[in-house]
């Protein structure tokens, strides 16, 4: 006996495997009792490994095993406790012979929750840590539809790039070089790039480090750094004045990226835990459905961070005086600025000249949502003054 699903006095349904030199599955359901003469009558399905492990987790209905043609014979073994040495019948019997009433009803489920790799131990994770010289993390995700060790693949790629992108974010926060818009600087972008090394079962955890490379033979304080922030930003999730405390500490790029991320996981249904090696122990952090849920819409409903932004010299090259739209570029980056006129900047847009070769003194506000973007933190701009520079004192 394997795995006991239901029990009542005594196992009725449970999975087994036949000792000696055939190793067989089977699934084994208590069909009949009766207690005036006193026998148990049990049927024993006979399985692949693979099927066995679908009924189990629930892949499939039970109902399905007999339909299916996945089991076409099954044994009938009849156990007698009336005498003093209970006694076996054995009886190998085609399915379509058996009575209907022993076939479950259409929509029974197991939902046992099936490894289908090796199990996380803490323990792998403090040894990958020191003995690979690297910085580790372990994230835990449970995909809603299965009880294997299985994640949708499409869900796992955007929860892995949402990831890797906080982490990036994270960490040009950590250099006090933190940016809302434009391409990561690379030295940043290249060192806390991470790779999957590993899969265990809890149910989906994926084992997390840092890019081996010539250069980083040793655990990264970047890496360390970010990684901290990342458990961190997770655990503050889990109440609203936290969250909006720790999201407040940082700028647009982190914000977007962290709803990026929950979003991610709703869509997947799945919670998150992040798991850190911290000297002889893992520090663990967990981030429930419900939770997420509420972080998403707290986020939404957080009023945007305001802010101003200068831009010394500026080009219009957009002007729409009918929607009171403008669009200017940064003549010290070359960045595209798009946005609302305000009122109080609507005489001296009218009176300016729209080109390239034009140069201006802009002043903006500047406000950036929780709101996910798919590239850059969603940020709102507003022009507040816009003067030619030949007038700029």
């Amino acid at each position: 006996m394997d795995y006991v699903h239901f029990t009542h006095d005594f196992p009725r349904l449970f999975s087994a495997r036949s000792a000696g030199a055939a190793d067989r599955s089977y699934l084994v359901f208590c069909v009949e009792e009766d207690e005036v003469a006193d026998t148990v009558t049990f049927m024993y399905v006979p399985l692949s490994p693979e099927h066995l492990l679908l009924a189990e987790s629930g892949g499939i209905q039970l109902s399905d095993i007999f339909t299916m043609g996945l089991a076409p014979h099954v044994w009938i073994v009849e156990t007698d406790f009336a005498p003093e040495v209970p006694s076996d019948t054995f009886q190998y019997t085609d399915v379509a012979d058996i009575p209907s009433w022993w076939i479950p009803l259409q929509g029974a489920k197991l939902r046992r929750k099936v490894e289908t790799a090796t199990a996380f131990n803490e323990v792998e994770l403090i040894s990958d840590s020191r003995a690979g010289l690297r910085s580790v993390v372990a994230l835990e995700f449970e995909a809603a539809t299965t009880n294997v060790t299985e994640f949708p693949l499409r869900s796992l790629g955007k929860v892995s790039e949402d990831v890797q992108d906080l982490l990036t974010a994270l960490a040009q926060e950590e250099r006090g070089a933190a940016t809302e818009r434009g391409a990561v600087p690379r030295s940043i972008s290249e060192e806390v790039e991470m790779s999957v090394y590993g899969l265990r079962a809890a149910s989906f955890v994926l084992l997390i480090g840092a890019n081996k490379r010539e250069r980083l033979i040793e655990h990264s304080p970047l890496v360390e750094a970010s990684l901290d922030r990342l458990t961190e930003l997770v655990d503050s999730a889990t109440s609203e004045s936290r969250l909006i405390e720790a999201l407040g500490a940082y700028r647009g790029r982190v914000r977007s990226r962290f709803r990026d991320l929950l979003g991610s996981l709703a869509e997947a249904q799945s919670p998150i835990t992040t798991l850190r090696p911290s000297g002889a122990r893992v520090d663990r952090r967990h981030l429930g459905l419900d939770e997420i849920a509420d972080a998403i819409r707290i986020m939404d409903q957080v009023e945007p961070q305001i802010s101003k932004r200068s831009i010394p010299r500026a080009s219009l090259v957009g002007l729409n005086l009918t929607t009171s739209r403008f669009e200017l570029i940064d003549l010290a980056d070359l960045t595209t600025y798009a946005g609302q006129i305000s009122p109080a900047a609507a005489e001296a847009v009218e009176n300016s000249v729209v080109g390239h070769a034009t140069d201006y003194h802009v002043e903006l506000t500047v406000e950036t949502s929780f709101v996910a973007a798919s590239s850059d933190a969603r940020e709102k701009f507003i022009l507040k003054s816009i003067t030619p520079k030949w007038q700029k004192k």
